[in-house]
């Protein structure tokens, strides 16, 4: 197996207020008898409303490449795992979608309402890129439901929404809470289910 991937990544900032961004890569190589041809794009810009409270409204568009046909000797499917050591950050809290066959709409605000306190509110919207392929975890393994040559029958898979709490108490300890709910928009074609996830969790972090 050889892959390779080349990318490259702009930051645009026109003036305090405004931060536009984009990252594009191209896959490339072979694997087994196929040749790796995949791509994969990120879009965000983030706007301040609130100077003094430190407030940003922010959306963003990801999108992984799928496989087309699993018998054209091409293989589509945008490999990000090589690339990445985590995702939980990028499209979404509750680990459940990688940037592999898929589509991320994400649009959120992010504040200070208090001194060393940040919160933030991020909703997504998930969807398979091709249906001729499978749903991707975070990890960049194949949900459960998917295997076996299932598929869905529609793009659209889940929303997510994500509520983030930081608090820096001093120069040493920080402490982290969130939530996260993901709602399945149509079942899993190997389990004919639709279950909601919730993820709540807090962290303690001491620096020296």
């Amino acid at each position: 197996m050889k892959e390779y991937t080349l990318g490259a990544s702009a930051v645009w900032k026109p003036n305090d207020d405004w931060k536009i961004d984009a990252e594009i890569a191209k896959q490339f190589g072979d694997r087994s008898t196929d040749d790796i041809d995949a791509l994969a794009l990120h879009t965000g810009v983030a706007y301040r409303l609130m100077p003094d409270k430190k407030m940003w409204v922010y959306g963003e568009y990801n999108v992984g490449s799928g496989d087309k046909n699993s018998a054209d000797n091409t293989l589509g499917t945008f490999d990000r795992h090589n690339n990445f050591p985590t995702n939980h950050t990028k499209y979404g809290y509750a680990y459940l979608f990688s940037w592999k066959n898929m589509q991320d709409i994400r649009v959120g605000v992010k504040f200070e309402p208090w001194k060393k306190t940040f919160l933030s509110l991020d909703y997504h919207l998930l969807s398979i890129n091709e249906l001729s392929d499978a749903w991707y975890r975070a990890s960049g393994a194949v949900l459960n439901g998917f295997v076996g040559g299932t598929f869905p029958t529609e793009a659209k898979m889940a929303d997510e929404i994500d509520v983030l709490f930081k608090y820096k108490y001093n120069k040493q300890p920080d402490f982290l809470g969130g939530y996260s709910l993901f709602m399945m928009d149509q079942p899993v074609p190997a389990t004919g289910r639709k279950d909601k996830a919730q993820f709540l969790y807090a962290q303690t972090r001491f620096s020296f």
